[in-house]
């Protein structure tokens, strides 16, 4: 720091140690301004937290009379966001996950249904050629009813930007937790951004006696 100071002391009309005395004081403050204005603010830690089938009013946050004792979560709610008017367009679990992952409505990730419902297809650019669910036994139990279901993606389009490739692109590590069920391997959490991955997979929930984490 002494070459910062002293061109601009040597013409103090004052000698030497009236020199050092003014750089004792200039220097700590000129250092302490220097630090500041190069500081990166520090990010803020982003946890994200999505369940299956939780009533609206079952945690304390969104119900302080609930029947059930959610103190953990009632501290990152009061410390965070909490989200009051949200709306799901496809209220089961992969095309709410797939929304909120991808900001998009489920028509537009071709995730309308939960994966492994009747109509399934694993084309992620639309329907495929040639596709023809009633012949193929698609539709299940679903063949004799008068409302045929919509032909769906069973994976996440690797097209869509994901909250987990924005967070990365920004500088986060990310970790990705628990229920995925958002396409076969290949469109596993570590496919669309995460960084880690423990439990994350085409399934609903650990089965077979696999361990997961």
């Amino acid at each position: 720091m002494t070459t910062l100071i002293l061109p601009a002391l040597r013409r103090v009309p004052r000698g030497p140690a009236i020199r050092r005395t003014i750089a004792r004081f200039v220097a700590p403050a000129l250092v302490a301004g220097l630090a500041l204005a190069t500081a990166a603010p520090r990010p803020l830690n982003v946890v994200f937290i999505i369940a299956d089938d939780l009533g609206y009013r079952d945690t304390s946050p969104y119900n302080p009379e609930t029947f059930y004792d959610t103190p953990n979560l009632q501290r990152l709610a009061d410390s965070g966001t909490r989200f009051t008017d949200g709306y799901a367009a496809c209220p089961v679990c992969s095309p709410t996950r797939s929304s909120v992952l991808c900001g998009q409505y489920p028509a537009r990730t071709r995730n309308t249904d939960y994966f492994g419902a009747p109509n399934q297809f694993l084309d992620v650019e639309g329907v495929p050629a040639g596709y023809a669910p009633e012949r193929d036994g698609k539709f299940g139990g679903h063949a004799n009813r008068p409302l045929w279901p919509a032909p769906y993606s069973g994976r996440l389009a690797s097209g869509h930007t994901t909250l987990a490739e924005a967070l990365k692109e920004a500088g986060y590590a990310t970790f990705f937790a628990g229920k995925w069920h958002l396409g076969p391997e290949g469109s596993w959490p570590e496919d669309h951004g995460f960084d880690i991955n423990r439990g994350g997979i085409d399934r609903g929930g650990p089965y077979g006696g696999k361990k997961y984490f």
